[in-house]
């Protein structure tokens, strides 16, 4: 479950899928957020998104054994991190250096291990730039795992 503004949407790409297993295999472990309509005509391309946009992908990864700071610590470009909490869990704010971002802009996600679960989400803000990143946390501050 996971809570976000009215007028916001979601596409379940991860609802597609009989079981969590399978959308791993299939690459479907993901769903997406956003704060615009699909003919929003301010949309251009995948990569230009105007400032007051904001579009969350999470990925979601079921039988995670390992702890936060383990996977935190076997990703890529790190540049900064923060304390952050999903359901009263530990979370950490990650941001990376990457060139693959737009503008040459840190990547911004919010990693989460549920230890209890043995499952591991990654909620990334798009675009990088996007003036809605108190937006973003609020949203994934109210991420719950139901029905697993």
């Amino acid at each position: 479950m996971i809570r976000y503004p009215e007028g916001f949407r979601v596409e379940p790409v991860i609802d597609e899928y009989g079981t969590l297993e399978e959308a791993v295999r299939a690459g479907g472990n993901y769903f997406e957020i956003m704060s615009y309509a699909p003919d929003d005509a301010r949309i251009k391309s995948a990569n230009i998104f105007p400032r007051d946009t904001l579009k969350i992908k999470a990925w979601v990864y079921p039988e995670y054994y390992d702890s936060l700071a383990v996977l935190i610590t076997q990703t890529r470009d790190v540049s900064r991190i923060e304390k952050f909490t999903v359901d009263g869990k530990k979370a950490r704010k990650v941001w990376q250096d990457t060139d693959r971002t737009a503008l040459g802009d840190e990547l911004y996600s919010i990693f989460f291990v549920d230890a209890d679960k043995k499952m591991k989400v990654i909620f990334v803000c798009y675009p990088t730039y996007t003036s809605l990143t108190e937006e973003f946390e609020k949203i994934v501050g109210s991420f719950r795992f139901t029905g697993y």
